[in-house]
């Protein structure tokens, strides 16, 4: 499951300095909003004498579920490349038509790296895969096995590249819009892969609904059975296995899908944290917080360490 990784320099990415300005309202990028960066890439960081030890790559390896090379961002904290501890890993999705740069370039990365420095949050890897318009699940009809790609082959090439707590309780798993959504079904159908999810701003889609033009792949409404977060959490017990984070914002589009989920998991007796804050479906909403996201994070993985 590993692969090569290739190098070129690129502009760098900002561990330090000052804070990433908010997107003002912008609208999470579509497809055709966003360019993508050459393969095989080493990010260079900006550092301050804090940050020397920092990293951002960008790497690639060869999928056997998808027969093809993909790519992903892996941030290194301060510390990794001296000692030989070993780190939890969250793997965090990008939204429908944006890049697995999204997380990079709204400051996620940046905050990450300074909550560590200020002791907010211990030391993590964090993992940014590509994954296209794929909404992160394995398609209809034998298409694509976007989910085994993540899961498997990602988690098993991370485990096998960098130093990992190679276990569920050492890896979390979060995502925005679509993002979101792969990473619930994740999380609730693979309780062996990751012990924690976050789910910010998802978009949680009905196929059924008129009003909803869902991508073809995501199939009938009994192949959907198995990929819809909402149902999932009614039939898989991996529901009560996961710890599980949910944010929306209270002007936000996908509202009346995420206030199902939420109480359906209220229904079920399933332990959750449910936050709706003043926002929409923007990168506004998102940048904002970033701090909590990573708190999160920070708690699920208190006892991996």
């Amino acid at each position: 499951m590993g692969g090569t990784v290739r190098t070129t320099a690129v502009a760098p990415i900002a561990l330090d300095g000052p804070e990433q300005p908010p997107a003002a309202g912008r609208a999470i990028p579509t497809s055709d909003q966003i360019k993508q960066r050459p393969t095989g890439v080493f990010l260079p960081v900006v550092v301050s004498r804090h940050s020397a030890s920092g990293r951002v790559r960008l790497e690639s390896f060869e999928s056997e579920a998808l027969g093809r090379r993909l790519q992903y961002l892996v941030y290194l904290p301060p510390g990794y490349e001296a000692g030989a501890q070993r780190y939890p890993v969250l793997y965090l999705l990008h939204g429908y038509g944006a890049t697995l740069h999204q997380w990079a370039d709204y400051g996620f990365f940046a905050a990450a790296h300074r909550m560590i420095g200020s002791g907010e949050i211990a030391p993590l890897i964090v993992i940014t895969p590509q994954g296209d318009l794929s909404y992160w699940v394995n398609h209809s009809n034998g298409g694509e096995r976007w989910g085994d790609y993540l899961a498997l082959d990602l988690v098993g090439h991370v485990d096998g590249s960098f130093r990992t707590i190679a276990a569920a309780h050492g890896r979390a798993v979060g995502g925005q819009s679509m993002g979101g959504f792969g990473a619930l079904q994740q999380a609730m159908s693979r309780p062996d892969r990751f012990s924690a999810v976050g789910a910010h701003s998802p978009s949680l889609r009905s196929p059924g609904d008129p009003r909803d033009p869902s991508p073809d792949y995501l199939g009938d409404a009994e192949y959907f059975a198995g990929l819809d977060p909402i149902i999932l959490s009614r039939t898989r017990e991996g529901a009560r296995q996961v710890r599980i984070w949910i944010d929306h914002g209270d002007a936000d589009y996908w509202r009346p899908r995420v206030e199902v989920l939420h109480q359906t998991l209220v229904d079920r007796g399933i332990a959750h944290e449910y936050h709706v804050w003043p926002g929409a479906h923007t990168a506004e909403y998102f940048q904002a917080h970033f701090a909590d996201y990573l708190s999160f994070y920070n708690r699920a993985f208190s006892g991996a360490r």
